[in-house]
C-alpha cells in the first residue's frame, strides 16, 4: 500500500497542486458572477455524467480486480476480463452516441453552454471509464496518476491563455473556461488510450465478441453492481449543488462565485482523501474476506482520521498568511468561510473511507441511504438558514450532512465488520479546531 500511496500522491499532488494555482488565475481575470455561472453549469454536468455513465466505471474497477487476484487459473483470468473490456465498450459506445445527439441538438439550437457542457460529459464519461475502470483495475497506477496530471496542465495552461487574450479570440471569459477543460479531457483521453492500446490492454478483441448469452448475463452483473451506486452519487451531487441552486436563488450569481473560490481552497484536503482512499480501495477489496479485516480496518481508519485532522488544523493556522496572495479583489470575503469547508471536507473524507467499504463487500444499496439522508439533512438546513445567516447557511449544512453520513455509516460497519471507531479522539480534535477558528477568524 506505500508504494500505491507514493504513486497516487505524486500523481494527485500534481493534479490538485494545479487546480490550487488556478485560484488566483480566476480571482485575477475572471469575475465572481462569471465563474458562479461556470460553476453553476459544471455542478450541471456532473449530474449528468452520474445518470449517463450508469456508473459503470466503479464496477468495472472492482470486476476486473477481483478476476486478477481472485482466479488461479489463467484462462479463466484471460475470459473474464476479455468479457469485462467488450462489455465495457459496448456500454461505452452507448453513452457516447447518446451524449453526443444531446451536444448536436443543442449546437442546432445555438446554446452555446450547453453544447460545451455535453462535450465535457461525453470526455469525462471516456475518461473516467477508461482511467478508474480499465487502467486502475489493471493496477496501472502510474498511468492514471500521469493522466490526470497532464489534463490538469493542459487545462491550466490553455484556460491562463485563453481568459488573458480572450479579446484576440473574440472569446467571453465563460467561454475560455469551458474550452479549457475541452482541450485538458481530450489530451488526457489520447493519452490514456494509446498507452492502454501499446500495451494491449485495449486491441481488436475488445471491440468484437459473439458470445451474447455470456455478454447479456455479464452486462447484468455490472448493473447490478453498478446501479444502486447512482441513488448514491445523486444524492452526494445533491450534496454538492443544492447550495449552489439556494444560493442563486435566495442570495446571487456572485454570492455563488464568492462560495465556490472557497470550495476551491479545501481542495487541498480533497486531494489527501483521493490520494489515500485510491490506495485504500485497493486494499480493502483485496482483505476483503480475511479473518483479520477487521483489525486492519480499524488501524487504517485511525490513521486516516489523524491525517485529515492534522492538516486541518495546520490548514487554519496557515491559512490567514498565504490566502491574500490568491483570494484577490472581490472573492477576498470567502476567506472566512474556508476552514469550516474543510472541516466538511475532513468528513467527507472519512465517509469516503466508509464507502469503499460498499465496493468490497458489493453491498452498494447500503450506499445509497446514508447519503440519502445526508442530502435531505443538507437541503433542509440550507433552506431553513440562508434567509439569516446567508452563505454561512451552506457552509453549516454541508458540515452537518456530511457528519450525519460519516456516523451512519461508521455505526452500520461497526455491526458488519466490527471496526471501532475512536470517538475521544473525534470530539477533542473537533473541540480544538473550532477553538483556532474562533480565536483566529
Amino acid at each position: 500500500m506505500k508504494k500505491k500511496l507514493m504513486i497516487y500522491f505524486f500523481g494527485n499532488f500534481g493534479t490538485k497542486l494545479l487546480s490550487f494555482v488556478m485560484v488566483p488565475l480566476y480571482t485575477s481575470y475572471v469575475s465572481p458572477k462569471d465563474f458562479g455561472i461556470f460553476d453553476f453549469w459544471i455542478t450541471i454536468v456532473n449530474f449528468f455524467i452520474i445518470l449517463i455513465s450508469l456508473q459503470i466505471y466503479d464496477a468495472t474497477y472492482t470486476n476486473i480486480l477481483k478476476i486478477k487476484n481472485h482466479n488461479q487459473q489463467a484462462e479463466e483470468i484471460k475470459k473474464g476480463i476479455k468479457v469485462e473490456m467488450n462489455t465495457i465498450f459496448s456500454m461505452l459506445t452507448l453513452q457516447i452516441v447518446l451524449t453526443l445527439a444531446l451536444a448536436l441538438i443543442s449546437f442546432i439550437l445555438s446554446y452555446k453552454i450547453m453544447c460545451f457542457s455535453f462535450l465535457i460529459i461525453i470526455l469525462n464519461i471516456i475518461f473516467s471509464t477508461l482511467s478508474q475502470g480499465i487502467a486502475r483495475g489493471f493496477e496501472e497506477n502510474k498511468l492514471m496518476a500521469t493522466s490526470g496530471f497532464f489534463m490538469s496542465l493542459i487545462t491550466l495552461v490553455v484556460t491562463l491563455y485563453l481568459v488573458k487574450y480572450d479579446k484576440y479570440f473574440l472569446l467571453e471569459k465563460l467561454d475560455s473556461l469551458f474550452i479549457g477543460q475541452i482541450t485538458g479531457l481530450v489530451v488526457a483521453n489520447l493519452l490514456l488510450f494509446f498507452v492502454l492500446a501499446k500495451k494491449g490492454i485495449i486491441n481488436r478483441l475488445t471491440f468484437s465478441f459473439s458470445e451474447r448469452k455470456i455478454f447479456k448475463s455479464h452486462l447484468k452483473i455490472l448493473l447490478c453492481f453498478s446501479l444502486p451506486m447512482i441513488p448514491n452519487s445523486l444524492s452526494w451531487w445533491v450534496m454538492n449543488v443544492s447550495d449552489r441552486f439556494i444560493i442563486i436563488e435566495f442570495l446571487s450569481s456572485a454570492h455563488n462565485g464568492i462560495y465556490a473560490m472557497a470550495n476551491k481552497l479545501p481542495s487541498l484536503i480533497f486531494m489527501v482523501n483521493t490520494i489515500y482512499n485510491l490506495a485504500w480501495q485497493d486494499e480493502a477489496i483485496k482483505k476483503a474476506g480475511l479473518a483479520e479485516a477487521h483489525k486492519i480496518y480499524s488501524k487504517q481508519l485511525r490513521i486516516y482520521i489523524y491525517m485529515q485532522f492534522g492538516f486541518l488544523i495546520l490548514f487554519t493556522l496557515f491559512l490567514p498568511i498565504f490566502a491574500p496572495y490568491i483570494l484577490k479583489n472581490e472573492f477576498t470575503e470567502s476567506i472566512k468561510y474556508v476552514p469550516l469547508l474543510t472541516l466538511a471536507a475532513v468528513f467527507s473524507g472519512i465517509s469516503s473511507f466508509y464507502g469503499t467499504f460498499y465496493l468490497s463487500t458489493g453491498k452498494t444499496k447500503g450506499a445509497f441511504y446514508t447519503s440519502m439522508w445526508g442530502a435531505i439533512v443538507n437541503i433542509v438546513f440550507n433552506l431553513v438558514l440562508i434567509k439569516y445567516i446567508g452563505l454561512y447557511a451552506p457552509v453549516i449544512s454541508t458540515i452537518i450532512s456530511f457528519l450525519l453520513m460519516f456516523l451512519l455509516r461508521s455505526f452500520e460497519f461497526k455491526r458488519k465488520l466490527k471496526i471501532k471507531i475512536p470517538i475521544t479522539s473525534l470530539v477533542t480534535l473537533t473541540s480544538l479546531f473550532f477553538t483556532l477558528y474562533f480565536l483566529m477568524y
